[in-house]
């Protein structure tokens, strides 16, 4: 049903051009806010009718330039399908996070859009709520891939037969499926649990992006379970505001798993917060000789 691959960064030219040689044509997903590119220079390289903007339909505000932009590249487009790799490769996470990824479809141009537009809505099984749904971004999909079922994935690509993005950690990751067209009033619907893992997806991203400003470097691959499992007892101490969910988690990396078990620490963080203070000057105001036993 779902077929996923890692392969080596090192992969990813040699992929994508195998895919062009099979398909004609490849697709490029880009997010303006997620990143710098050259948007404006891409525009005027491509034709009109090879570009569109994919709106997330809840949002109706946001200036054309800000939402997603999709293109249709072939071979006589390998230059840009060449810098669009660089720029996902780049060290610069805030430029490499504009490129969501590559992918290829059988389908008609109006089909993949079509798809990709309705996609953007994620619908709670119970609660039958609505709102929208990131998993284009690569730090989303990366954790995805371990939440949905492997149906729920092949309803997420839908008319997308080959999706290629590549993670923090070096590796370029192909999910393949048969492509599909999926009715209009059905969006992949998730359980609560699901849903409520999902939720945590940001918290744990806002939490690399602290800890990478304030250590310069990457947390391993082999840490990002302990972050998950920071971020869910964050939630059972019933922290509810943003800095100290994201504060949690990245003490939580700096002292390890004992920071998560300790009980004097889990009482010093809950009798703290309900007198107003944060997660951070709470730990801040610690001794050295206390955080050292941790």
């Amino acid at each position: 049903m779902i077929k996923l691959q890692r392969h080596p960064e090192s992969l990813i030219d040699s992929l994508l051009l195998d895919y062009i040689k099979t398909y004609k044509n490849i697709w490029l997903l880009t997010d303006p806010r997620a990143g710098v590119y050259p948007q404006i220079a891409w525009h005027e390289t491509i034709a009109a009718e090879q570009r569109w903007v994919i709106r997330d339909p809840q949002d109706k505000h946001s200036h054309d330039s800000k939402c997603l932009q999709l293109f249709k590249l072939s071979a006589a487009d390998i230059d840009l399908i060449k810098q669009s790799v660089l720029i996902a490769k780049g060290e610069t996470q805030f430029a490499a996070n504009a490129i969501c990824g590559w992918f290829v479809s059988p389908r008609s141009s109006e089909m993949v859009i079509k798809h990709l537009m309705n996609m953007l809505d994620l619908q709670d099984q119970s609660q039958l709520t609505r709102y929208m749904f990131r998993y284009y971004d690569r730090r989303v999909l990366n954790w995805l891939i371990d939440i949905l079922s492997p149906k729920q994935l092949s309803n997420l690509l839908g008319t997308v037969e080959h999706y290629i993005f590549n993670d923090r950690f070096n590796e370029v990751i192909t999910l393949s499926h048969d492509s599909q067209v999926i009715a209009e009033d059905r969006p992949c619907l998730v359980s609560t649990h699901q849903r409520e893992r999902i939720e945590k997806i940001k918290w744990c991203n806002k939490t690399l992006l602290l800890f990478k400003e304030i250590e310069q470097r990457e947390l391993p691959k082999e840490c990002e379970p302990s972050l998950m499992q920071a971020i869910e007892k964050a939630y059972r101490l019933q922290l509810s505001k943003a800095s100290d969910i994201v504060a949690y988690g990245y003490y939580s990396l700096i002292y390890g798993e004992q920071f998560n078990h300790r009980q004097d620490i889990e009482a010093l963080i809950t009798d703290g917060v309900l007198e107003g203070n944060s997660v951070n000057n709470i730990i801040k105001a610690q001794t050295a000789v206390f955080l050292s036993g941790i």
